[in-house]
């Protein structure tokens, strides 16, 4: 890989035992069923997609801070972006503190909670957090709901961007009514100083998220995962062409790289780094324009440089 830029991932994920464990427990009560399918589920990804389970170390915050900070420095990273969907942060906060020079931190939270709002500005101004996640699919909303629009007013005036889930997802206990991205077009529209970032472009919903191109300047796509949703469509189609798509109708300005990286022991998804780095390579793309989605675009986004 020849790179002689910095590169910052927008798209990665903190996930600790605490926080598995409390997503088991969360389905064992609602639903013991629930918990038991879910759990084949995984299984069957595992072996059949490759993809692997969620099962964190039982270590401190700060170890894990350790391997993933060991990890952007073997794959020259300057910067990632970690999700949390913890609602009171803390492990976030701790994991950022350990290098705050290269973690930065997107909370998740659930709208529909009316401590949400205020739980966003304090997480941002008391605690730095840089960015907000919403995952309709497994929270049970429409993201075009009045109700949720307090959320997006408040990511508004701190002027953090919103990285929102849309698609398919390996959460068993997602609701694909929730998944399509074109519902954001009223939402972009109401708020058109507000950066929304759609992840895994949409993960399956292609043209959709195409559409959002047309109608919405503030709505940005990131790169992340394998972008396995590829395999389902009713037509082959490459990433390359995928990449092209995106090119012709968002262009550079609102394209992130990201891989969704979150586990040990496969670590920082260098395969996906070398591919789609490749990948823009082959489309005879600029090498500014590379950067920027390689880093700038996301740096821009939630303030800062690398």
């Amino acid at each position: 890989m020849n790179k002689n830029f910095p590169i910052m991932d927008s798209h990665m994920h903190l996930l600790t035992k605490k926080m598995v464990d409390g997503f088991r427990e969360e389905m064992k009560k609602r639903d013991p069923r629930l918990y038991e399918e879910a759990k084949r589920q995984s299984e069957w990804r595992a072996k059949t997609l490759n993809q692997p389970s969620w099962e964190p170390e039982n270590e401190p915050v700060e170890a894990t801070a350790k391997r993933w900070l060991d990890e952007l420095d073997k794959n020259q990273i300057a910067k990632g972006v970690f999700i949390h969907f913890a609602k009171d942060g803390e492990e976030l906060e701790e994991f950022v503190r350990f290098a705050p020079d290269r973690f930065v931190g997107f909370i998740g939270l659930n709208p529909l909670d009316p401590e949400s709002p205020e739980l966003l500005e304090r997480f941002v101004n008391e605690k730095g957090f840089r960015g907000l996640k919403l995952y309709p699919l497994t929270q049970k909303y429409h993201v075009y709901e009045e109700r949720v629009y307090p959320m997006y007013e408040k990511a508004r005036k701190l002027r953090i961007p919103v990285l929102i889930h849309m698609g398919i997802s390996i959460a068993y206990t997602a609701d694909l009514r929730y998944a399509n991205p074109i519902d954001l077009q009223p939402v972009a529209r109401d708020f058109p100083d507000l950066n929304i970032i759609v992840a895994h472009f949409g993960a399956g919903f292609m043209q959709e998220s195409l559409l959002l191109c047309y109608h919405c300047a503030n709505v940005y796509f990131d790169t992340s995962g394998s972008n396995i949703w590829m395999k389902y469509l009713p037509y082959p189609i490459t990433l390359k062409e995928v990449f092209q798509k995106f090119l012709e109708n968002a262009t550079s300005d609102r394209i992130l790289y990201g891989t969704d990286s979150s586990t040990f022991p496969r670590g920082y998804r260098r395969d996906l780094l070398d591919l789609h780095l490749s990948t823009f390579r082959e489309l005879k793309l600029p090498e500014e324009e590379i950067q920027k989605i390689f880093g700038g675009n996301i740096a821009r986004l939630v303030g800062i440089s690398i």
